[in-house]
């Protein structure tokens, strides 16, 4: 899985997170689902946002060592087989249920759209602390890994409300200055079979 630090710009009062799609071929294609999300700290504990989308915990071998437990602001309802809104801890969610999704033993957020339009979901203001990190699994197109750009799902941040938004992992290229000859692909995930865990351990710039 992946493991990479948070720019430091994200760590400040009001920020958001959200998984964007830039765009959607309708229905049922290029659909896309997270699960087991969580932005929390490491060191005290606190848990600020754990979403499972289902009546589960956050599953003990996907918790960091310090997170003792689903203690957070996030209620649990549990998950039947009929598609279930997404509750209002989320502030934005374009087209997003909770349901069952490439596998999954019990519901996910899936997002998609009918019409080709746009889809993403967005967190609530969050303001980081010391040693948080945000964490989830994805699952983009599932069964279908034909690689289409604009059908990808960004991973990104915003400080100022939603006004803008930056990768929270963003493309470093040996001859830009601004990453002192580092290399790093952007915060994308790419149509792939299967799930996918992410890590991201938030960086000093994200501290409110």
């Amino acid at each position: 899985f992946v493991n990479i630090l948070l720019p430091l710009s994200a760590k400040t009062v009001g920020t958001r997170f959200r998984w964007w799609q830039p765009k959607h071929d309708g229905l049922d294609q290029n659909d896309w689902a997270i699960d087991n999300v969580l932005i929390a700290g490491s060191v005290d504990q606190s848990t600020v946002m754990l979403d499972t989308f289902s009546s589960a915990p956050l599953p003990h071998h996907e918790r960091t060592p310090a997170d003792a437990g689903p203690a957070g602001r996030i209620e649990f309802d549990f998950f039947s087989e009929d598609k279930t809104a997404v509750n209002e801890h989320w502030l934005f969610h374009d087209d997003c249920s909770i349901e069952r999704f490439c596998e999954s033993p019990d519901g996910v957020m899936i997002c998609g759209s009918h019409d080709g339009r746009e889809v993403y979901t967005v967190t609530h203001d969050l303001t980081p602390a010391e040693n948080w990190i945000m964490q989830f699994k994805i699952a983009v197109g599932c069964k279908n890994s034909e690689k289409n750009v604009q059908n990808n799902v960004h991973v990104q941040y915003s400080t100022d409300f939603g006004v803008s938004w930056s990768y929270v992992v963003p493309q470093c290229l040996p001859a830009d200055p601004k990453c002192s000859g580092g290399v790093s692909q952007p915060s994308v995930f790419f149509a792939t079979k299967g799930w996918k865990r992410v890590i991201y351990p938030l960086s000093d710039n994200l501290i409110g």
